[in-house]
C-alpha cells in the first residue's frame, strides 16, 4: 500500500495497513544530526516522499535567532 492509498483509506475509515503520519524536522536537528536523519528517512520512502530533498539547511545562515 502506498502513501496515497493509505491516506485515502484512513480518511474513509477503511483500515489502512498503518496510520498515515507527517513528521517535521527542525533546521537545528538537521544541522546536528543531518546524516543520521537522512538514513532514517531512507528507510521509509513511502511515508517521507521528497522531504529531505526539499529541506536543506545552510549552516552559515542560521534560521533561528535568540529570543525568537
Amino acid at each position: 500500500m502506498n502513501s496515497r492509498e493509505r491516506m485515502r483509506r484512513a480518511i474513509e475509515f477503511q483500515y489502512p495497513d498503518c496510520l498515515p503520519w507527517m513528521h517535521g524536522v527542525l533546521p537545528d536537528a538537521l544541522m546536528k544530526y543531518g546524516d543520521a536523519i537522512r538514513e532514517i528517512v531512507k528507510q521509509y520512502p513511502d511515508d517521507t516522499g521528497e522531504f529531505m530533498h526539499r529541506h536543506t539547511v545552510d549552516p552559515t545562515r542560521p534560521v533561528y535567532q535568540a529570543g525568537r
